[in-house]
């Protein structure tokens, strides 16, 4: 996958979150509903947007009865673990960040170095 396709995919809201709480996911995979619950979003939606990714090669799933789990792609994760790295660090998605993962988060809210919109709110 070429850099211009991975930040296409990660320009489109859902399709980073999916990413980011993968990526910070200690134990490497989540069913769907996590995803629904964690992006309150119908369970449809979310798995339209797997399927893309599927297809992609980001994501890899197993299959355990009625239930599907997903997990970064250890190709996808190893190309793009430099830009991945530091898109976690980013408060502004530290709530899609996986609830088992220990992360060292740097930027917080209001930092001084922080630039998004997000932190002008206040």
């Amino acid at each position: 996958m070429k850099l211009e396709k991975f930040f296409k995919i990660c320009s489109n809201e859902t399709n980073i979150r999916l990413i980011i709480h993968l990526y910070s996911c200690d134990k490497n995979e989540c069913n769907v509903q996590t995803f629904v619950e964690l992006l309150n979003k119908k369970q449809a939606n979310i798995s339209k947007h797997f399927m893309e990714l599927r297809r992609l090669k980001i994501v890899d799933y197993v299959r355990n009865g009625h239930e599907i789990f997903y997990k970064l792609n250890d190709n996808f994760r190893t190309k793009f673990n430099s830009y991945l790295s530091l898109i976690v660090q980013d408060h502004c998605y530290d709530k899609f960040t996986c609830a088992c993962a220990v992360l060292e988060i740097h930027a917080t809210k209001n930092d001084e170095n922080c630039v998004h919109e997000c932190c002008d709110d206040e």
